[in-house]
């Protein structure tokens, strides 16, 4: 018999039934664990249907832990990820290419520049109507299609201004990579040859210096020696 809080492993999913009807579905994943992380599309909806009479049974409770590789994706393309792999997993892949074959008329992006410390770096503006509206049928497609196409459509515009940034970033990171190698070479090359040219020429003008000094001494001991 079920309790209030019971905990399965992966043996238990893959060939046994719950029978609870308030039963709620809790999965646990850590990021750090490889055998703790789930297909969503279908090791989850296997899980979910464990509980057989359970009034919950479409709901899943995920608790779940992000490393620092898995906070490089935003919740909004991890949504439109997941809504493109349950389309892929309704009609089949080689149906999602062809469904996307035929891509809606949208308004190309604007590329224009900025400028960053007298840098010039790319800038990319989209409107909020080029978004393309559903161009293919509805007949043999799925919902899940329509949602992930909707949600990539509206990450665009952040996919767009992400690049931008990616290579402005890129830009600032070659241009610092020039100027550090310029000042290595003032500091490492050029200014150690100008003062070692300075210190020639002090040593010079010193000693100028001290044989126009002797030769006045000389002059002076002549003439005074003659009168």
């Amino acid at each position: 018999p079920a309790k209030k809080i019971n905990f399965y492993t992966s043996t238990c999913f893959e060939g046994c039934d719950i029978f609870d009807p308030d039963g709620v579905t809790f999965i646990v994943s850590d990021g750090r664990k490889a055998h703790t992380l789930l297909d969503i599309s279908t090791l989850f909806t296997q899980i979910c249907g464990r509980i057989r009479d359970s009034r919950y049974k479409t709901q899943i409770v995920h608790v779940y832990s992000t490393t620092k590789y898995s906070k490089a994706v935003t919740l909004d393309e991890f949504v439109a990820a997941t809504q493109r792999t349950l389309a892929e997993a309704e009609m089949g892949t080689a149906a999602l290419e062809e469904a996307l074959m035929i891509s809606a008329a949208a308004e190309p992006p604007v590329c224009t520049e900025g400028n960053i410390m007298s840098m010039k770096v790319p800038k990319i503006q989209i409107s909020a109507q080029s978004s393309g509206d559903i161009s293919y049928g509805f007949a043999f497609t799925s919902d899940k299609l329509d949602e992930a196409y909707l949600a990539i459509n509206d990450l665009m515009p952040k996919l767009y201004e992400l690049a931008a940034v990616e290579k402005a970033c890129d830009m600032l990171s070659d241009e610092m990579e020039r100027t550090r190698r310029r000042v290595n070479a003032l500091e490492y090359v050029m200014i150690p040859q100008m003062e070692s040219t300075i210190k020639y020429i002090t040593a010079k003008l010193e000693d100028n210096e001290r044989s126009n000094t002797i030769r006045l001494m000389k002059v002076k001991e002549i003439m005074h020696a003659e009168s």
